[in-house]
């Protein structure tokens, strides 16, 4: 009988520009939508469509319309609260807060919406380039967030395993450790959750000749 070391094998997770590309919600899947942004983690959205083009409708209004008025919206199981948007060249940034209905817990999303032109390609290039560049940033921050939390939690465990004397109990985890399932997790994934991007909803529709 041979022995082998059983290792796990590397997923899509576990590249470091791991993202979600999906097709834009409509009116009966925002919910779907929602929960899968819950789900997966994601904090970072990309929508780079607008809501019709030339008449058809190509994506539904999952964000609530205002961030002063109406700023909540409820989707199936989670509530979507819009806090702040900036409006900028061909592109919107807008600060989301998700939270499930029959929970507590909430996350801060940042969404960004690139408002494609209706037919061809954009003109410029650089309205583009920006809003990734911003996105990018925006993964990054989320990320030192998630190590921060770890760090904490990290501390937190240590110092509460020194107060009752169960650190050199068998079993306790040390904070050798802990230290190391950080490092882990941060050489695996470098943000909480993927980037998700969306275009606009796929439709039968008649191709013209």
């Amino acid at each position: 009988m041979s022995r082998f070391k059983q290792q796990r094998s590397a997923g899509p997770r576990d590249a470091p520009n791991y993202y979600i590309a999906c097709q834009a919600p409509l009116e009966s899947t925002t919910s779907d939508f929602w929960r899968m942004i819950w789900e997966q983690q994601s904090r970072v959205i990309i929508q780079a469509t607008d809501l019709s083009e030339n008449g058809i409708e190509r994506c539904a209004e999952y964000l609530p319309p205002s961030a002063t008025l109406d700023n909540h919206s409820s989707y199936g199981d989670y509530q979507v609260t819009l806090k702040h948007r900036e409006v900028k060249d061909r592109y919107a940034i807008s600060t989301l807060v998700l939270k499930r209905v029959d929970g507590e817990e909430s996350r801060e999303l940042t969404h960004y919406w690139y408002k494609w032109p209706e037919a061809g390609v954009p003109a410029e290039e650089a309205p583009i380039i920006a809003m990734l560049l911003e996105a990018r940033s925006s993964l990054k921050s989320y990320c030192l967030e998630q190590a921060n939390e770890l760090r904490e939690k990290s501390a937190t465990l240590e110092t509460s395993m020194d107060a009752d004397g169960s650190k050199a109990e068998a079993g306790s985890t040390s904070s050798h450790e802990i230290n190391g399932n950080i490092s882990s997790r941060s050489g695996t994934r470098s943000q909480q959750g993927p980037l998700t991007v969306h275009c606009f909803q796929a439709r039968d529709e008649p191709v013209p000749l």
